[in-house]
């Protein structure tokens, strides 16, 4: 379990729309386990708001083309790597953890909340432009062969190789933090 609640631990449907409930024998739902739905057909998936946590590997190449993160807090490494995603709303997440969208064809994104961003977390990505402002730490490579070419920043401190392997141009900082950016 996760925050005293239970993950999706597997999915053995055969069906490609998923409606994932609150709540299983009167416990909630909080979390999608590592690799829940991994390489299934699943084109369509519907996370209830308790849902706070997205494990390794969850949704890994699988083909839907956006999903609604609702009230999801923490996306785990390779989550949703060689998936289908176009569109990425992450809405309440703050942590993206390493190779999780690496591969994705994601083409627009919004991160309003996100704090860090996890080592080749976008790697091969297709969005030109990002705006992060509340993050304050980015792993290496993280943006490494994508389509980034600029990026505003409200809140970083530490970018450690965060762009190396990418078609970065320009990059805004408009904090006031100290911090390295490399």
């Amino acid at each position: 379990p996760y925050d005293d609640g239970f993950y999706v631990a597997e999915y053995f449907g055969s069906g490609e729309s998923v409606i994932i409930p609150a709540s299983f024998n009167g416990k909630t739902v909080t979390g999608i386990g590592k690799d829940s739905f991994s390489d299934t057909g699943v084109t369509f998936v519907d996370i209830p708001e308790s849902v706070t946590y997205i494990g390794q590997y969850a949704f890994y190449r699988c083909n839907f083309e956006s999903l609604d993160m609702k009230n999801v807090k923490k996306i785990d490494s390779y989550a949703f790597s060689w998936s289908k995603l176009v569109n990425l709303d992450l809405k309440n997440v703050t942590y993206v953890g390493s190779d999780a969208f690496e591969y994705c064809p994601i083409t627009s994104i919004k991160a309003d909340k996100l704090e860090e961003i996890g080592s080749s977390a976008f790697e091969n990505t297709k969005f030109t432009e990002a705006y992060f402002p509340t993050v304050k730490r980015i792993g290496s490579v993280a943006f490494s062969n994508s389509s980034l070419k600029t990026a505003h920043f409200d809140s970083l401190e530490e970018a450690l190789r965060a762009f190396e392997r990418c078609s970065i141009q320009t990059i805004y900082i408009t904090n006031k933090n100290e911090g390295e950016i490399d």
